[in-house]
């Protein structure tokens, strides 16, 4: 049997077992033994293969379960190291299949990952049985869709190496990232009403005639700091503008020449790549993009939620939208439930559109797909050290050891400077 394929029916067979149960089970010495026995079989078939006496007709959970979904789990982690060790190469059909497919498994349902990243919580006895394992399950029907990227479109290789047998990968080295603000006053922001029977909107788009040029100075200004990531704030991208930023890396130095790899280039009312809207296309999405710094399209995510502005928000925001008094606006955009990411050497990565990584429910899909690093783009007030953007991001770190970086522009009470400083920013981004 297919150990991928294995794998899935066994976790979902003991999906719901109580933590207590996991953990008084993985410490009896038969379990261990098994586990051992199951790894060992698989890595000496010469096709890689469980054989199927070793999956019982009964799935009810109990020990003996567990023992086999280990031994998967031994064994598959060697899928994902040194593909030159004798030992590895009898399941390198595994990463194959990963990098064409975007999953592990075949014959199942869902998805069937590898685990690039831990909980910041204390490591102590397993609660779950996600605790005892190497791999990530994302389930049937799951909003998460998960795209292998090539060697071609993935950062620099880290240059890692990993001998050690069933444990997770080692930390890759700090991502060098740099923030733009690109939104540096309020005239660079566009704000629209949009009035319906019941309820008021309002729109926020670039003013791309003014900001039309400035993509190629800020290639140039983005190669030469040295970072490997571009961020780019909420509201700061529209169709005219992708196409400036494509021009621009296009025409710019060689992309060989710099260590840019990729740049989030902001989110707006994008439409020109990444499919066509939800609902009857009144409306458009806030789309964010992360080009390639050759300019190919590697991830699109459209903003989840929209952000509402109620009248004492907009009075602080120094914002006229539609006629006075201000009245509560809801944000006038296509909204979706799906979740974008992309499968990197260096982890899983993914955006979160402002409001987006406030929500519970949006951080579940984090969480559940093994996000390892986030990038939040939002258009809001100077951020604070302890505001509402460090809280949600301080949630995810302790939930699933996701790195999250935050990218705000200049445009909303552009009058206040954040930490003194204004311009590019450089910071890093752990591994």
């Amino acid at each position: 049997m297919d150990p991928a394929d294995a794998y899935v029916r066994l976790y979902d067979a003991l999906k719901g077992t109580a933590g207590s149960d996991l953990d008084d089970w993985s410490q009896e010495p038969d379990v261990d033994e098994a586990a051992e026995q199951v790894c060992e079989v698989v890595l000496a078939d010469p096709n890689g293969l469980l054989p199927d006496h070793w999956i019982p007709a009964d799935l009810a959970p109990k020990p003996e379960l567990l023992a086999v979904l280990l031994g998967l789990d031994l064994a598959m982690v060697h899928a994902r190291i040194d593909a030159d060790r004798p030992d590895f190469r009898t399941l390198g059909y595994l990463r194959s299949r990963l990098q064409m497919t975007g999953r592990l498994n075949d014959s199942t349902s869902g998805t069937l990952l590898f685990r690039h990243r831990r909980s910041g919580r204390p490591i102590g006895a397993p609660q779950t049985l996600d605790d005892l394992l190497h791999l990530v399950r994302i389930p049937s029907g799951s909003n998460i869709h998960v795209e292998p990227l090539s060697e071609a479109d993935d950062l620099p290789d880290p240059g890692l190496s990993d001998d050690a047998e069933g444990e997770d990968p080692p930390t890759p080295p700090p991502i060098q990232l740099a923030q733009l603000p690109f939104l540096a006053e309020a005239d660079d922001l566009r704000w629209g009403d949009v009035k319906l029977q019941k309820r008021s909107y309002y729109t926020v788009q670039p003013d791309s005639s003014r900001l039309r040029g400035q993509p190629s100075d800020a290639v140039i200004a983005l190669d030469n700091c040295g970072a490997n990531v571009a961020v780019l704030p909420e509201a700061s991208l529209d169709d005219d503008l992708l196409r400036e930023w494509q021009e621009a890396v296009d025409n710019g130095p060689s992309p060989e020449k710099t260590r840019l790899a990729w740049l989030l280039i902001g989110t707006g009312p994008v439409t020109r790549v990444g499919g066509a809207s939800a609902g009857d296309g009144r409306r458009s999405p806030n789309r964010a993009v992360l080009l390639t710094r050759k300019g190919k399209v590697l991830l699109t995510q459209d903003k989840q939620r929209g952000f509402p502005l109620p009248p004492q928000k907009q009075k602080d925001y120094g914002l006229r939208i539609g006629e006075p008094p201000p009245v509560h606006r809801d944000e006038y955009i296509a909204t979706v439930t799906d979740l974008s990411l992309v499968d990197s050497r260096y982890g899983r990565f993914g955006v979160h559109i402002c409001e987006d990584v406030g929500w519970h429910d949006m951080r579940g899909d984090v969480i559940t797909a093994g996000v390892t690093h986030l990038f939040v783009p939002v258009l809001a007030a100077p951020i604070q050290d302890l505001g509402w953007q460090a809280q949600a991001a301080m949630e995810l770190v302790k939930e699933a050891g996701t790195d999250v970086a935050v990218s705000n522009g200049l445009a909303v009470l552009s009058g206040e400077v954040v930490n003194g400083e204004t311009g590019l920013g450089r910071g890093i981004l752990n591994g």
